[in-house]
């Protein structure tokens, strides 16, 4: 039939297949790489922020736990020199009187100079100790980030360790204060009692004194 040898549509306008697999797969590349850089475009903050975000939590949880160990050992600390004080006080006390001859005045500025020397002493070894400690504990801790991360973030864990140091500072100020106060209640408490029981044995001394003295003099 005549019909049938009449070409359809699809036969006129059908692309050459190499022609068609070569526009496909052009505009398939296309896309491709548009699609990357909007993707890269997007994530890319997201994804520094979401790292941003993480190490400032890790920081901070670094942070609280280092506040809080320093907290413990501070009050450890106090309780400790409090109870030495406590033992050594009365002695350090009794050997200034001894010798400056129960100057009041003077012998309170020598037990409290003495005194406080010892704390300053034993809280920068327990301050160097306990920042070592800590600043070991957070360089572990991020190595690895270290390593991965640009320099603002190197930045961010000075930032922290700095924070860690301040709270030390302030707490083991607080803490030097807590000691000059209770050293300062001790003495005046303890000095009354110590300057009547002076006092008494200097009496005692001189009676005996004069007692000998008269028994060796001879009678008028």
């Amino acid at each position: 039939m005549a019909e049938d040898k009449i070409p359809v549509l699809t036969e006129v306008y059908k692309p050459k297949a190499g022609v068609k697999a070569k526009s496909t797969e052009a505009a398939a590349l296309d896309v491709t790489t548009d699609l990357i850089a909007q993707v890269t475009a997007k994530v890319k903050p997201r994804l520094e922020s979401e790292i941003a975000d993480f190490v400032l939590d890790e920081l901070r949880a670094e942070i609280k736990k280092a506040s809080n160990e320093v907290i413990t050992s501070a009050k450890d600390f106090v309780d400790k020199t409090r109870a030495d004080l406590k033992t050594e006080l009365p002695k350090m006390y009794q050997e200034s009187a001894r010798l400056s001859q129960v100057d009041i005045g003077n012998l309170k500025k020598t037990v409290l100079d003495e005194a406080s020397m010892v704390v300053r002493k034993e809280a920068l070894g327990f301050q160097n100790k306990v920042i070592l400690e800590h600043q070991k504990q957070i360089n572990e801790a991020f190595a690895n980030l270290r390593e991965e991360l640009a320099v603002e973030k190197c930045m961010m864990l000075n930032t922290a360790t700095a924070e860690v140091k301040a709270i030390f500072t302030t707490q083991m100020s607080e803490v030097l204060g807590l000691l000059k106060q209770n050293i300062e209640e001790m003495l005046n408490k303890a000095i009354p009692d110590l300057e009547n029981r002076v006092r008494s044995q200097l009496a005692l001394e001189l009676q005996q004194l004069l007692l000998k003295v008269k028994f060796t003099l001879p009678d008028s």
